[in-house]
């Protein structure tokens, strides 16, 4: 009994500093500093749990015909995947920004010729070396 009482404890002072944490520095938001604050749960990667919050709020200012240096201002870092090629003619680049660490989803920007011309969401995809 008084194991579990113990454990009970442990794990209610265990939210109730997750839950402290994330009123003095909200996952997801960016401090003064330039730095995005990570989650505070059991996630495994909590930065990308932070960041993924942050890039999901950011995209929603992200529109067709933006150039890639507006992007880069809004999302205020760079790409977390990126890819290149042509396509007709076109010089064509692809940004990832993770938008949901939970579902493991992010979002493509398109780009042709320096303006975006998609939005895309799509799996995480693994990278192997």
């Amino acid at each position: 009994m008084k194991r579990l009482l113990l454990l009970a404890f442990f794990l209610l002072a265990v939210g109730c500093v997750d839950t402290l944490q994330d009123a003095a520095h909200p996952p997801g938001q960016m401090d003064p500093a330039g730095r995005i604050y990570p989650c505070h749960g059991w996630e495994s990667d909590k930065q990308l749990c932070g960041d993924a919050k942050f890039f999901a709020k950011a995209l929603a200012s992200v529109s067709v015909g933006q150039a890639k240096d507006e992007v880069r201002a809004i999302m205020k870092r760079d790409a977390w995947r990126r890819e290149t090629g042509t396509e007709a003619d076109a010089v064509v680049e692809r940004w990832g920004y993770p938008t949901s660490y939970e579902d493991e989803r992010m979002v493509w920007i398109t780009f042709r010729n320096g303006a975006v011309v998609a939005l895309k969401e799509a799996p995480w995809e693994v990278k192997h070396d």
